[in-house]
């Protein structure tokens, strides 16, 4: 049964990584086409809308999702109550949108509102999307939802692309977003369907105390995927708002050549994650999130960091100096990527519990956390010469600082999952330090140059030699590729 178990996971994780090789290509012509045809201002316009969008938006996709998968347990289908509350929850999301683009406008921010008001039919896309993906996640059919997914940021990146050479500047992220949800959403509902066929549950009116349940689980996942938008967009909102936008336009772009790659990765640590950790027996679920994080240690963390040392070459090999500061805000990023991966493994660990009411307080915490430290950052340093980078830096720290926290705040039995990842911490630890030496050079130095991500790899490859658990590890999973 374990080994059964095992091989779903693996064969999961395999569709979902396929998936997000085909996002992080689309991500990668998009970014390249934005950063030609916009200027930093056009960008900080787009960035500080986007920003307001995903605070607002309490009830998107991944919060329908998550509460139709941990509910398939029941003995009648809740989707038609969950999309009735959803839309709901919407309606009223929609009224606070119209009402944040008035203030935009009496504030001289006509652009922005504009921006934020054709993200409105997206908000409507979200729960349906939500709905289709989790039909197709309980019956384990991930090849579809990765089909789905790449699909849809392929045909994101291609009316991003068409939008900006039409001339439609920053108007072109919201259509662009819109148009690739319909897509995605198109193909789920078409995967879907035989999941659907096949599902003997039939939408029942819920009893009273059923529908209670589902509404209190309902506001928690809505405050959660609050907070988590928060985690994700404070900074840009802090530094949009106190800063001007050619300042938030470097900050975005940069930050967006990270997480336009980061947000699909997380997205597939959860919806493989999830469905894995609803399993009964507890020592097996914190034996899988163990195993997790050392994956996350050992292979993410130093492809992370050799990526952050070549940002500021590759930035000034597409893009000359345009994006000088952008870059810097990737390196930075990059070198705090691995501990912000920690978020979706521990979120669905939390969640496969419906421990929905830790979940929500973590993350508000976070996104209280993450606000606080950008509001002081963007008041002390909006003014200051390469205000960019000392924002970036402050907010890379608070990034890396947090995810420890995180572990030691959700795992009860720390002991039990720490104790076998300390080599994996160990080597994650010394590595970081030498990524963010060479990365403190390359800044100081305006060095554009692969040499210091040639070295990291030689001296990560050295230190994976000399430390003998480590060794043994990378050739465990050499074996388990060839196989």
């Amino acid at each position: 049964m374990k080994s059964s178990t095992g091989n779903r996971l693996v064969g999961s994780l395999a569709w979902m990584s396929l998936a997000s090789i085909g996002a992080k290509v689309a991500a990668l012509v998009t970014q390249v086409a934005v950063g030609f045809y916009l200027t930093s201002t056009e960008v900080g316009i787009a960035a500080l809308a986007s920003a307001i969008f995903a605070i607002v938006s309490p009830m998107g996709e991944q919060g329908v999702q998550k509460l139709l998968i941990v509910n398939r347990g029941l003995d009648h289908d809740i989707s038609p109550a969950v999309r009735r509350i959803a839309f709901a929850i919407q309606l009223a999301t929609a009224v606070v949108f119209v009402v944040i683009a008035g203030f935009l406008i009496e504030y001289d921010r006509r652009d922005e509102a504009i921006v934020l008001l054709l993200h409105l039919p997206v908000l409507f896309s979200l729960a349906s999307v939500g709905m289709a993906r989790a039909r197709l996640q309980i019956t384990g059919a991930f090849r579809k939802i990765a089909n789905a997914m790449a699909y849809g940021a392929l045909s994101k990146a291609v009316f991003m692309i068409a939008l900006l050479l039409a001339g439609a500047s920053f108007y072109a992220f919201p259509i662009s977003l819109l148009l690739s949800k319909l897509l995605e959403f198109a193909l789920l509902r078409h995967g879907a369907a035989g999941a659907a066929s096949s599902d003997v549950r039939k939408p029942e009116t819920l009893d009273s105390g059923t529908y209670r349940r589902i509404r209190k689980a309902t506001l928690w996942i809505a405050l959660g995927t609050f907070s988590a938008a928060m985690v994700n967009n404070a900074d840009y909102l802090a530094l949009g708002m106190i800063a001007n936008v050619t300042i938030m336009g470097q900050y975005f772009f940069g930050y967006q050549s990270v997480t336009a790659v980061s947000t699909i990765v997380a997205a597939g640590f959860g919806t493989v994650m999830l469905p894995a950790f609803t399993i009964d027996d507890h020592d097996q679920r914190l034996a899988l999130l163990g195993a997790s994080l050392n994956s996350v240690l050992l292979i993410a963390s130093p492809l992370f960091i050799a990526a952050a040392l070549l940002m500021p070459w590759l930035f000034s090999m597409v893009w000359g100096t345009k994006w000088v500061e952008a870059s810097w805000v990737a390196a930075l990023m990059l070198l705090a990527l691995t501990t912000r991966m920690f978020g979706p493994l521990l979120r669905s660990f939390l969640e496969a519990q419906q421990r929905w009411r830790m979940q929500a307080f973590l993350s508000l915490g976070d996104g209280a956390m993450m606000f606080g430290v950008s509001v002081v950052a963007a008041l002390l340093f909006a003014e200051s010469g390469h205000a960019t980078l000392w924002f970036a830096l402050m907010v890379a720290l608070y990034r890396w600082t947090y995810g420890f926290i995180l572990i030691v705040l959700t795992v009860t039995r720390l002991k039990a999952v720490a104790s076998a990842q300390i080599p994996a911490f160990v080597v994650f630890g010394i590595s970081t330090l030498g990524g963010a030496g060479m990365t403190a050079w390359i800044i100081g130095s305006s060095a554009t140059t692969i040499v210091p991500a040639i070295a990291f790899v030689a001296g990560y490859a050295l230190l994976v030699l000399v430390q003998p658990t480590m060794r043994q590890w990378y050739l465990n999973l050499f074996t388990k590729l060839q196989r």
